[in-house]
């Protein structure tokens, strides 16, 4: 078996193969015009400024294929794995005495940052090197794509059409990666990096929204807001520091209440603490002590308490299903060193998140300090959060009678057990499943109606599920029909829904500081 490189591409042939100008053309290959019984073609690849060709001459339509070429190519593969660079590191927030000071540094920045042009070359060289004649090449071409990171994602070629069954479970092997590596990254902060220079709030609002996909509404008593920030540099701040700063540079506030996808900035009322006095942030969550009552019960001397309210805010672009705080986590001390036990350590607050929720708040029972404390001085704790991953497009594009297809991404698996038309309305059933349900498929939650499922016709138009309803509910799997309106014949229509690719369960540890008592 010998290796022809035809524009650009690399095809595995049996030696001494007859390939004119029409054999290749019928392949899908872009070959130079001209004389069709002789055609030169190229195959070049590059490492700096180093580039090695191999020209494979036909004449009169048969192809010479020489030990030169062999050669050639292990030399292209050898130099390939060489040049396959480190993935880039996760930008962390950059610390300094001033808030808007920070510098990034250029070694910060990860793949995403090569042009999409130059990304998607190396994406296909690396992929070519999948199939290379040595183990310890291949073995370097798939490190190096998966150090490339889920970005490249849209960029891997399908599997299904490889020639090569090595390459393609390769492929399938490094794409499962990183889905579930992509999905994970739902519990990571939303970072902003804003240049230097002087911004209004509109435009930092829009360039956090750009950046981060949560967006902030100024409510209509605030939309006269001109101020404007200077900035001595470039600066590099998660989601919620950044937010609660700018916030308090400008006496406003979030109320994070309002239903819908938006966060609500509002003026701050004047007995209002700043926001990010007393904050703990942690992942996308930001969570901060609302209120502190104190209750006693001189009848009967039972009950006596301190009833502490935790606001948990998370960012708009993540939707948890469900956040606990179990009351054995939580440790507390006043001012002078007493520990201050929850009443029930056995207890937990369970809240269950609805659609559109940003906030929720979690009530648990303390000791009743002594009266000479003044303060909690520290309370320390455990949240624990069911989190869907990064949502996963799952596209079926040849829709059939009778279904039975299936789909796999990351740790989640749709299937279409059945399709049919009735009049002018389609219908198709879904049926979800994950590697790890968790609690989440409990029967009170319906975090799964977010999922957006719709059909798109030959000319790209998309068609909205119209109607939704449940077939199937166990601890594992759910199963929708999706309804479609004046539909055609459905083989006709390609389906595309989109779901998490995980269920995360994440612990979120948080620490509050010097809470005044009541």
């Amino acid at each position: 078996m010998e290796f022809l490189a035809v524009g650009g591409r690399r095809l595995q042939v049996p030696f001494g193969s007859k390939w004119n100008y029409k054999t290749a053309s019928d392949r899908g290959f872009s070959v130079p015009k001209g004389n069709p019984q002789t055609a030169a073609f190229r195959f070049c690849a590059e490492n700096g400024s180093m580039a090695r060709s191999a020209w494979l001459h036909i004449c009169g339509g048969m192809i010479i294929l020489g030990l030169g070429l062999e050669v050639c190519l292990r030399q292209v593969f050898s130099a390939e794995a060489g040049s396959s660079a480190p993935a880039g590191r996760s930008p962390q927030e950059q610390s300094g005495s001033e808030v808007f000071s920070s510098d990034v540094s250029p070694s910060e920045q990860g793949p995403s940052k090569q042009p999409l042009s130059e990304l998607a070359g190396r994406v296909r060289r690396l992929v070519r090197q999948l199939d290379a004649p040595q183990a310890a090449h291949r073995a370097q071409a798939e490190q190096a794509l998966l150090a490339l990171g889920p970005e490249i994602l849209g960029l891997l070629p399908d599997p299904e059409a490889q020639e090569s069954a090595e390459v393609a479970v390769a492929l399938r092997r490094i794409r499962e990666q990183l889905e579930r590596r992509s999905a994970e990254s739902v519990v990571q902060p939303s970072l902003v990096r804003l240049p230097e220079g002087e911004f209004s709030y509109w435009e930092l609002w829009q360039q956090i929204y750009q950046q981060t996909g949560n967006r902030l509404r100024l409510r209509s008593d605030v939309q006269e807001l001109s101020k404007k920030l200077r900035f001595s540099g470039p600066v590099q701040k998660a989601f919620w520091p950044l937010v609660d700063q700018l916030l308090d540079q400008a006496g406003l506030t979030v109320y994070p209440y309002e239903p819908g996808e938006e966060l609500v900035v509002l003026l701050r009322s004047a007995q209002e603490q700043p926001r990010s006095q007393g904050a703990c942030y942690v992942g996308p969550l930001r969570i901060a002590a609302q209120r502190l009552i104190a209750q006693r019960d001189y009848r009967t001397g039972q009950g006596s308490h301190l009833v502490l309210v935790l606001e948990v805010a998370w960012e708009p672009r993540v939707q948890p299903v469900v956040i606990r705080l179990p009351h054995g986590t939580l440790q507390a001390a006043d001012d002078q060193g007493r520990p201050i036990p929850p009443s029930r350590p056995e207890a937990q607050t369970i809240v269950p998140v609805k659609v559109g929720q940003k906030a929720a708040e979690l009530e648990v029972r303390l000791a009743l300090p002594e009266r000479s404390a003044n303060r909690l001085e520290s309370v320390q704790g455990k949240l624990i959060a069911t989190l869907p991953g990064a949502m996963q497009r799952f596209t079926f594009s040849a829709l059939r009678s009778g279904g039975n297809l299936h789909q796999r991404k990351a740790g989640a698996t749709v299937s279409l057990p059945e399709m049919r038309k009735e009049g002018p309305l389609g219908q198709v059933d879904v049926v979800l499943r994950y590697d790890r349900p968790s609690e989440a498929f409990q029967s009170h939650y319906h975090w799964f109606y977010r999922n957006r499922a719709y059909l798109e016709s030959p000319d790209g138009q998309k068609i909205m599920a119209s109607g939704v309803e449940p077939f199937r509910h166990t601890d594992s799997e759910i199963g929708l029909r999706y309804q479609f309106e004046g539909v055609g014949e459905m083989d006709k229509y390609t389906f595309i829904y989109e779901a998490p690719g995980l269920l995360l369960s994440e612990e979120f540890p948080f620490q509050l500081q010097k809470l005044p008592l009541p």
